[in-house]
């Protein structure tokens, strides 16, 4: 189980990390070249950026996926983990603060199950 967990934590998009600069493991930080001659402001073109926000995007979603299965696993529930990854997926819930702000309301109101959340 922890070792499925640690897979979801780092496994998952290597190739993309390396290719985005972004180091491995828990939360992943991307640091933008620096201009020495213009006063060490940060260059990063557009899709430097967009690069950048999709790595830290990709790192927050493994990072909820890594927390769904190991308490899916924990319930006994590992069978179900595909089908609420994906239901929270169509729901646009992909990093944890988005997690902690779904009520029974929200849930109900995004076809997701209350009692999971």
């Amino acid at each position: 189980n922890r070792l499925k967990t640690k897979r979801e934590l780092t496994g998952n998009a290597n190739g993309t990390k390396k290719m985005f600069g972004v180091s491995g493991g828990g939360m992943h930080s991307f640091t933008p070249p620096f201009d020495s001659e213009m006063g060490g402001n940060i260059m990063m073109s557009g899709m430097d950026a967009q690069a950048y926000e999709m790595a830290e995007k990709d790192a927050k979603r493994e990072k909820l996926n890594a927390v769904v299965i190991e308490t899916m696993n924990f319930l006994g529930m590992a069978q179900n983990t595909d089908r609420f990854v994906r239901l929270l997926e169509k729901a646009d819930v992909i990093c944890i603060p988005d997690v902690e702000k779904l009520n029974q309301e929200k849930c109900e109101k995004l076809s997701l199950p209350f009692e999971l959340v």
